[in-house]
């Protein structure tokens, strides 16, 4: 997954929701969101 934007904190940020958004394969139990520190992101 790769997201391209204007800036590297906006390109971070739309990489964060996109990551967060993928319910497909996020267990129950595990609360991620935009808003969640990007090494969290990283290791689930």
């Amino acid at each position: 997954m790769q997201a391209t934007r204007e800036n590297r904190k906006a390109a971070e940020r739309t990489l964060k929701a996109r990551l967060a958004d993928r319910s497909l394969f996020k267990p129950t139990g595990i609360d991620l969101t935009s808003d969640s520190p990007f090494p969290d992101l990283v290791a689930y």
